[in-house]
């Protein structure tokens, strides 16, 4: 109802400016006459001049309150078309962002959808207007106003009138098209449009490339390269600028000079017309003359005709430059709806077997990535597809999901054809984990969650399914480390639970078991994210206020302080320029709106505008202030007024700030024990964990922390998740949804040896998913599938059961006898030696490199190692990478891996007792594949540094070593030759 109001004011309001613009040239042509006459009625020319500047005001009032609704009502049918635009892409084919990059799509939401709103609009409500002024002025022009006119003539005063003048007014109407030189243009100006468009997406793309794969860069030192390449583009987007800024130019100003050239033309004639008429026997022309009255009236009518030809003209410039964003946005709004397209009818309520049938598969109209595949996927049976990188197995599995359609053939669930069935069916039906999988700015359950309506049966059976699938110590780390996510702080149950809990473990006297890892949970650090103020009183709190007094004498303590007041003076000085003379945010508070409120509000003795840039810096976050000052200026300052402040505030006991207040911003692991981290102890994080997580255990807080961990928020800027816990998330998302088949694209790529197992066999043994088809890249995971489809350039090469296709000479049993071949020690550990933690000693006599050493030459090697801690998921080194330091594994394990267009391939797996590194200790060469900690490990290392001054000082560990290094070269050199 509101828009439509609004637009039956615009349309009402149009055609009354219309009318009133009709009554300023009328009172300048009659006003005229007044004062050119004989006898001046000096009222009357009173009378005439106050009409003329009121209708003036009463014309500007008007296009204020039409520019001021229409802008209301444009940005309110953007935000419409925004919506209807983002609706339709959500549900728009998988074929379409196969096409159209994501970026590529989101500019086109936002930007083609204004352009288009602004024309249409224009279009619909201004251009009628504009036309029927034109035509409106065109006939006072041509037949002039008088008693006699239609409609007009009634209401007009005695005496007010004016001639028309046929001449001049088709000499008016001519000139007029003369601006619309872009018609020449047309072509020229729609090529080089689309294409400086082009030209910007993939200059945009390029750099967002880039600046995604800054780490590649930076670390294979390819900065020459990129700006080389970047350069390119820039100058390419710079002439491309410069040729569509040529055209708009030369356009610019002919119009400019056309435009001129017309007044100046009609100016002479006119004035020509006010001295003698115009006679030219050769054209039998023969125009009388004007009177001046009437000449000024028309030429204001004349003014109006020539403004409103003009917009119209520029409306059409506008189509002509926006026709290719129309196309675009038409183009989005006539996708297919996937969820409702009309010819997927049928729903599917129970899946059963799923048939290929001669079924091909090329994308983007290419060769065929699948060709004439036929198989079935039994009905609640579970078949794995393997294959090297490029044999289509994704390509499977996306035809399966429906995220491609078949080129040729068909796939068929219970006799049914899947083109045929409802993709909202089938989707709701779907646990589909991809080999890419992304996590939205969400928390962690609304992750899980997504598009799963929480019931409590489906909790309960997520509480238990994070335990199967080894989450939960995952969780658990994840609510001791990260701060207390907002969710949790708002729930007084859980932050009344915290305190009990901090309460049992003050009981169990730890503390003092960590001391040397612990440090007192004072306010020594300073929150860039709070403002001033937050940071020097330290009063945390969700909805944080400060009384008068609080305010004065934290500014009375920074006066005190000089050169923290001389600082934040300067500073203040500065942020006033940036706000205006008064600071934005304190006018709207309403606090300091003049300097005398400031003065009794804060102190009479001292001035008041060192008080309002003081309280302008508490106003501010420090982020900001460290754009006008010194980081290492600026924190220590802070901290000293902070203590001075606490001094006076609170007693020497902070116990009331440490368990009241704190807990809004350190982790939850500080708050339990009423301290901080040290960062400057190592092993700081394995000792607290070691004494935290059997409390936890003990006490029974696991749910409560796993509750915790649930609730952490997932940010743009976050790292605290590895590609393992992402893919356990994704796992708990699908499992949720309770579907009838399970779809697996190398799920357990990035999942450490702990948990790839226990999730294999909950999928396999549990069975919470009957039906399951999944991409295996691991051979030692085919055992637990009942179906094996091998998988070679698009092609089923062999398709059977384990024990059938291991028995059977082919490229299966070949694959199993290479891995045989390839397989080393490690994995023969039993699976309890792999979390078992061993000393540096017991690692370097397991080493292969140092096992000959005697006892005294282990001592030293001991000494001169470095002990290293690494998280789940952190990584160590990347391929390609010069590095100097050989490894010794203590606990936990690291992953081999490499990186690759289908994500990252674990190579092999070292634990307990493991060792690498003998490249980068003894040669030149380069890391030959990338490393990361699976789990929570323990390391040991000596750098090549540390090595040569062990063996300058005692060289029989070099003899040693060689011989050991001798021994595997001729083993290798056997193995290669026998």
């Amino acid at each position: 109802m509101k828009q439509k109001l609004i637009i039956i004011i615009l349309v009402v309001s149009g055609f009354v400016g219309i009318l009133i613009n009709i009554l300023p040239p009328q009172a300048i042509n009659f006003l005229t006459l007044e004062l050119t006459s004989e006898i001046t009625n000096r009222d009357q020319v009173k009378y005439l001049t106050l009409l003329f500047v009121c209708s003036l005001f009463i014309i500007v009032f008007i296009k204020l309150i039409q520019d001021y609704l229409y802008e209301i009502y444009l940005h309110k049918k953007i935000s419409i078309r925004h919506d209807s635009l983002y609706n339709k892409l959500l549900k728009a084919e998988p074929l379409y962002f196969q096409i159209n990059e994501p970026n590529k799509v989101s500019h086109r939401l936002f930007t083609e959808s204004k352009k288009v709103e602004e024309f249409l609009l224009n279009t619909y409500i201004k251009l009628p207007i504009y036309f029927i002024s034109l035509l409106l002025f065109s006939y006072v022009l041509f037949y002039g106003v008088h008693e006699e006119t239609p409609i007009l003539g009634k209401y007009l005063p005695k005496g007010f009138e004016q001639n028309g003048n046929a001449f001049l007014a088709s000499l008016i109407l001519l000139l007029c098209p003369l601006n619309v030189f872009f018609v020449f243009f047309d072509k020229k100006i729609q090529a080089l449009a689309s294409s400086h468009k082009h030209l910007e997406e993939e200059v945009f793309d390029k750099t967002t490339e880039s600046f995604q794969n800054i780490r590649e860069i930076r670390q294979n030192n390819a900065f020459v390269l990129f700006q080389n390449k970047m350069s390119r583009y820039f100058e390419e987007l710079r002439r491309s600028s410069l040729d569509y800024l040529s055209v708009f130019t030369l356009l610019r100003n002919l119009t400019f000079l056309t435009d001129h050239l017309s007044k100046a033309i009609l100016l002479a004639i006119g004035v020509y017309l006010c001295i003698a008429p115009i006679d030219i026997p050769e054209l039998s022309l023969q125009v009388p003359m004007i009177g001046w009255n009437d000449y000024l009236g028309f030429s204001a009518m004349a003014v109006l005709v020539y403004a409103y030809s003009n917009q119209i003209f520029g409306i059409l410039l506008n189509w002509r430059e926006n026709k290719d964003s129309l196309n675009k946005v038409n183009e989005i709004m006539d996708l297919p709806n996937i969820v409702d397209i009309r010819h997927s009818i049928s729903n599917c309520n129970d899946i059963g077997d799923v048939r290929f049938k001669s079924v091909s598969f090329s994308k983007n109209n290419k060769s065929n990535i699948l060709h004439d595949l036929n198989f079935d996927l039994l009905a609640n049976k579970q078949t794995a597809i393997i294959g090297p990188s490029g044999s289509g197995k994704t390509s499977i599995l996306n035809l399966i999901s429906k995220e491609s359609i078949t080129t040729s053939g068909s796939i068929e669930v219970n006799q049914l054809n899947l083109d045929s069935i409802s993709y909202k069916n089938w989707s709701n039906q779907l646990g589909n984990i991809n080999q890419t999988n992304n996590l939205l700015q969400l928390s962690i359950v609304d992750n899980i969650y997504m598009g799963t309506h929480q019931t409590a049966e489906s909790q309960k059976l997520l509480k238990e399914t994070i335990k199967q699938i080894s989450f939960d110590d995952d969780l658990i780390n994840q609510a001791i480390y990260q701060p207390i996510p907002k969710a949790i702080l708002a729930n007084k149950d859980r932050i009344s639970q915290l305190h009990t809990l901090k309460a049992k473990i003050e009981d169990l006297n730890v503390q003092e078991e960590l001391f040397e890892y612990l440090e007192a949970l004072e306010p020594q650090t300073v929150f860039s994210s709070l403002t001033l103020l937050e940071n020097l009183s330290y009063q945390f709190s969700p909805n944080l206020s400060f009384n008068k007094s609080q305010i004065a004498l934290i500014v009375k303590l920074i006066k005190a302080n000089k050169p923290l007041c001389d600082m934040f003076k300067d500073t203040g000085k500065e942020l006033s320029y940036k706000y205006g003379e008064m600071p934005s945010k304190l006018i709207q508070t309403k606090k300091y709106k003049n300097k005398n409120k400031l003065i009794k509000l804060l102190s009479p003795s001292v001035d008041w505008e060192t008080h309002l840039y003081i309280t302008l810096c508490l106003e501010q976050k420090v982020s900001q202030l460290y754009k006008y000052l010194n980081k290492k200026d600026l924190d220590p300052l802070i901290l000293k007024t902070r203590s001075e402040y606490l001094k006076s505030q609170v007693s020497e006991d902070q116990n009331e700030i440490n368990e009241s207040t704190a807990i809004h911003y350190t982790s939850l692991v500080e708050f339990l024990f009423g301290s901080m981290l040290s960062n400057y102890i190592s092993n700081t994080h394995q000792k607290v964990e070691q004494t935290l997580m059997p409390m936890i255990k003990k006490l029974g807080a696991e749910d409560l922390l796993i509750s915790i961990g649930l609730k952490s928020e997932i940010t743009q800027q976050t790292n605290q998740l590895s590609l393992g816990q992402i893919n356990k998330i994704i796992l708990l998302r699908a499992l949720m949804k309770s579907p009838t088949f399970l779809i697996l694209d190398e799920l357990t790529s990035s999942l450490d040896e702990r948990s790839r197992r226990k999730i294999l066999a909950y999928l396999h043994e549990s069975k919470p998913v009957s039906n399951i088809v999944a991409s295996v890249h691991r051979l030692d995971e085919l055992s637990y599938y009942d179906q094996i489809l091998v998988l070679d350039r698009g092609k089923i090469i062999q398709q059977g059961s384990y024990s059938d296709l291991e028995s059977k000479d082919g490229p299966f049993k070949e694959l199993l006898n290479q891995k045989h071949a390839s397989t080393s020690t490690w994995h023969l550990r039993n699976p309890e030696e792999k979390s078992s933690k061993i000393s540096i000693e017991e690692a370097i006599r397991k080493s292969s490199l140092f096992k000959t050493l005697s006892a005294s030459q282990i001592n030293i090697l001991e000494e001169m190692s470095e002990k290293r801690i690494c998280l789940p998921g952190q990584i160590l080194f990347q391929r390609n990478e010069e590095g100097d330091e050989y490894f010794f594994i203590l606990s936990g394990a690291i992953e081999f891996y490499v990186d690759s267009e289908n994500g990252s391939e674990i190579v092999d797996t070292f634990f307990a007792g493991g060792s690498f590194g003998e490249l980068a200790l003894f040669g030149q060469g380069l890391r030959t594949l990338s490393a990361r900690a699976s789990e929570y490990t323990e390391l040991a290392c000596i750098s090549k540094q540390s090595l040569k001054e062990i063996l300058l000082a005692c060289p029989e560990i070099g003899l040693n070593v060689m011989s050991e290094l001798s021994d595997r070269i001729i083993e290798l050199r056997n193995e290669k030759y026998n």
